[in-house]
């Protein structure tokens, strides 16, 4: 191991025995999560000029678009649901070698009528490290879910001109 490679390994060893309050490693309990207060995933929503089953097809090709498998379509209840996709690692343990771990997303949508001829699109993204499902777990949300989102609106409202 390089001397700048043992530099940084041990900064990084300092930082997490420092966030955990001087506890080391070894030694760390698990962090108590605050009952009381559960975060839920933040909900976008978007009006669209145009019927409930034509924005429903938009966006679910957006979804598709995107490189999102929908697992679940129910056009009835105006339902869509995503398979997880990886965006990015990120490492979720310091050791020797660094455990890096897949962090994916999957997309819950609704599509309901707001007025004849108008729909409305809701929907939140679930986060995923690795198998585990951390969306509503009090751990800080995506950085870029506003731009997904916008992306995501865009493509959507892109499709319904087609």
């Amino acid at each position: 191991m390089s001397q700048a490679a043992r530099l940084f390994h041990v900064m990084m060893m300092t930082l997490v025995v420092v966030a955990l309050g001087g506890v080391p490693l070894g030694c760390a309990a698990p962090r108590p999560r605050a009952t009381s207060m559960v975060r839920v995933p933040m909900s976008y929503t978007r009006s669209f000029d145009a019927p409930r089953e034509q924005t429903f097809r938009a966006a679910a090709a957006a979804l598709e678009t995107f490189g999102y498998k929908v697992t679940i379509a129910d056009p009835e209840r105006g339902v869509l649901k995503t398979a997880p996709k990886v965006h990015r690692l990120a490492v979720v343990r310091i050791s020797t070698g660094g455990d890096l771990v897949p962090v994916s997303h999957a997309f819950v949508i609704s599509v309901r009528e707001k007025e004849p001829g108008r729909s409305v699109v809701t929907g939140y993204q679930r986060t995923f490290d690795s198998e585990r499902e951390t969306t509503a777990l009090g751990e800080p949300s995506e950085p870029n879910v506003d731009e997904t989102w916008t992306r995501l609106f865009a493509e959507v409202a892109s499709n319904l001109t087609r």
